[in-house]
């Protein structure tokens, strides 16, 4: 497997892009070094995780391997767990978690740090890492693929943050 960090910012434009980031690197060096370039941080909130959630599962038919939650409660995790695993089996299932995640963020104040999601596609192996803090770890059978797959998740994010 192919593995791939792309860490999401936006241009000086106003552009959502993401750009390679290597794990050896200190991050905040990195982070330091794209800002002199010009490049500001794009921060993937809950809301956002969610829409993600929704279309890579309902549009693309990735299925949810697991999510971290910002504060760990054993309870709730077997929960976030219990539904991931049900959504395997059905992915309308997709729903009831998106429901339970939007109001633990809404009422309770507990947010996503990251989901993974993985697919398979013409015997293609693909599995997705998304973190709160913009960085996307990708990995995949094919390196080819981590271009498309980073188009369709920008074009997910404008969609549901721009819009467009």
């Amino acid at each position: 497997m192919n593995k791939e960090y792309e860490k999401v910012f936006v241009d000086s434009a106003s552009n959502l892009v993401t750009l390679k980031y290597d794990p050896q690197i200190e991050y905040f060096k990195f982070i330091s070094s794209k800002k002199k370039d010009g490049y500001s941080q794009f921060i993937i909130t809950s809301d956002i995780m969610l829409e993600l959630l929704k279309e890579l599962v309902v549009v693309y038919n990735y299925q949810p391997i697991n999510l971290r939650l910002q504060d760990e409660d054993l309870s709730l995790t077997e929960r976030m767990d219990e539904l991931i695993a049900d959504s395997r089996e059905n992915s309308a299932s997709v729903f009831r978690l998106i429901e339970e995640l939007k109001g633990l963020s809404d009422n309770n104040n507990i947010d996503i740090a990251q989901i993974a999601l993985k697919h398979r596609q013409n015997k293609k192996s693909v599995q997705i890492r998304i973190q709160t803090n913009g960085l996307i770890i990708i990995e995949v059978s094919e390196i080819q693929l981590i271009e498309e797959i980073n188009q369709m998740l920008l074009k997910i994010i404008k969609h549901y943050y721009f819009g467009e």
